[in-house]
């Protein structure tokens, strides 16, 4: 699978030629930009469309990259469940893994409506960072109460 990362990183259009290229000329290939309207260069509408679609195509892999992190939190939801279910009842080390069980399934929720928010025809559009904030914290939550029910299970094993 490409991460959203390394997918704008391997993306080449319009502004990363002229980027590379304005490089190339500074480390002295002998190159020159084009005028603008002569013969090769970029006209208005090459602009105006290169930014059109990278918001476009942008919006859409944050929206699928949310919908994997969902099903990755949904993961590790299960995973804390079985590890609590098995745990004495009563004891810290279930406690610990049904608290980050939990809160894996609200970052599993959060990020399943960022994804959603992500549609550019969806009503809450315009509230999409209000949203992705919302994910990180409840990721954040979730990754301490994992880290606590690693830390238990570990203190279970050396005494």
């Amino acid at each position: 699978m490409i991460t959203f990362k390394k997918y704008l990183l391997e993306k080449k259009g319009l502004w990363d030629n002229i980027h590379a290229k304005r490089k190339r000329i500074k480390q002295g290939s002998g190159e020159r930009m084009r005028k603008p309207g002569s013969k090769g260069a970029p006209t208005n509408q090459d602009f105006k469309d290169a930014s059109e679609s990278t918001i476009d195509e942008s919006i859409k892999d944050r929206g699928s990259h949310f919908a994997n992190v969902a099903k990755n939190h949904n993961e590790k939801h299960k995973y804390h469940q079985a590890l609590a279910y098995e745990s004495e009842k009563d004891s810290p080390q279930r406690k610990a893994h049904q608290r980050a069980a939990s809160l894996h399934q609200t970052a599993a929720m959060t990020a399943k409506r960022v994804s959603d928010v992500h549609n550019p025809g969806h009503p809450d559009h315009h509230k999409v960072d209000d949203h992705t904030a919302d994910y990180h914290n409840d990721a954040k939550k979730a990754k301490e109460a994992e880290t606590v029910a690693r830390e238990s299970e570990s203190e279970k094993r050396k005494n």
